[in-house]
């Protein structure tokens, strides 16, 4: 009789043990879409950061990854949790001989990704190379995110693949996709944008650090940042910065950004400086450099209010915007010291630059902030 006793005890006591790995609150999907190009040893590190920390408690919800390559090897799994970390990749659906690129590739996966494991919300981060809206091929005039055999996504058709109002975060761990453009494009995909609008190394986010808050139902926005912040300043390379907009201020920002460009749309972009500007991107192969966009802004303000105004706007709409100090720069290998940074960057429209400001003008924020009424 004691020894039947004994075994319910330690029955029950298994079952409790147990239940303190099932999360009961809020759910998140988390969705991890990679487009290796030259970076599949590294996009594979950071997923087997992931899957280090990937367990039941950290994992308040499901960890989906989705990767593609130059052979059509595409394929979306999830990241089974265990006791110490996720062991397992089980395949959810096959893509093969699709291209991550392709934009209809992106909202199957998503769709996919969905159906299969409906949450409480979602999370979605990006990884690849990245050229902010910048033309990687500016003969084409290519917006571009990824890359495999040459061929990229379109900034413009990958915002429209994702469906309006599903992420609480879209984060992107590519280089120079803080800018306010690439923000505005995606304002209505998520209430969250994380990004850096400077270079990101190789090594990429800290996965390992932030995972566990991206599921919290609560994210820390500010602590995701620091974090990533204070991976790199104690990084051999401390060349960093990040921010995180919050997409609800963006058109409320366009509103006071259209107050200082005022009716002279194009040409109060054509008058200013750039001299002494602090310079936050500048890409091999790019016909310009990117800028602070609140300092290449309040450059064409004649008016203290609509200056105050803008700058209040900029502070609600990028809430977090940390740096190392130093960003680095492709184009020519420099380290170049960060002065002033809002958290974004954005291109100052160059007269001589005819062709480029062609596609520009087909942005968003062009049309919201600039574009002659």
């Amino acid at each position: 009789m004691k020894r039947h006793t004994l075994i319910y005890l330690l029955s029950a006591m298994l079952v409790l043990l147990a239940g303190c790995d099932v999360w009961d609150g809020p759910t998140r999907t988390v969705l991890y879409y990679a487009v290796k190009s030259n970076l599949g040893s590294d996009i594979e590190r950071n997923i087997r950061d992931m899957e280090s920390v990937a367990t039941k408690s950290n994992i308040k919800g499901d960890l989906l990854v989705f990767t593609s390559d130059a052979k059509g090897n595409s394929v979306l799994y999830r990241i089974v949790p265990g006791r110490n970390g996720g062991k397992n990749r089980q395949e959810v659906a096959s893509f093969t001989g699709r291209s991550g690129v392709d934009p209809r590739t992106l909202s199957d996966v998503i769709v996919t990704a969905i159906d299969r494991f409906p949450a409480d919300s979602y999370g979605l981060v990006f990884s690849s190379h990245g050229t902010s809206w910048l033309p990687e091929d500016v003969k084409n005039m290519q917006r571009v995110f990824g890359e495999e055999n040459g061929v990229w996504m379109d900034i413009c058709e990958m915002a429209e693949a994702i469906p309006d109002n599903t992420f609480e975060f879209i984060m992107f761990d590519a280089c120079s996709m803080g800018s306010i453009e690439c923000a505005y494009e995606f304002r209505n995909d998520c209430w969250h944008y994380i990004s850096s609008p400077s270079e990101i190394l190789t090594t990429g986010f800290p996965y390992s650090r932030i995972l566990p808050e991206l599921f919290n139902p609560e994210v820390n926005y500010g602590l995701v940042a620091a974090t990533f912040n204070d991976y790199y300043k104690n990084n051999a390379y401390p060349y960093a910065d990040i921010s995180v907009v919050d997409c609800g201020h963006l058109d409320a920002l366009a509103v006071a950004a259209r107050r200082l460009t005022g009716d002279a749309g194009d040409t109060a972009l054509y008058a200013v400086s750039t001299d002494s500007l602090q310079m936050l991107s500048s890409l091999s192969g790019s016909p310009t450099d990117l800028y602070d966009f609140e300092e290449t802004y309040l450059r064409m303000a004649t008016d203290d209010a609509a200056c105050e105004e803008f700058s209040s706007c900029v502070r609600r709409a990028v809430p977090v915007a940390l740096h190392t100090g130093q960003h680095y720069c492709g184009r020519n290998g420099l380290v170049v010291p960060i002065e002033r940074f809002c958290g974004l960057s954005v291109y100052p429209m160059r007269e001589n630059l005819t062709r480029l400001n062609i596609e520009y003008r087909k942005f968003g924020w062009y049309k919201a902030a600039i574009a002659p009424q």
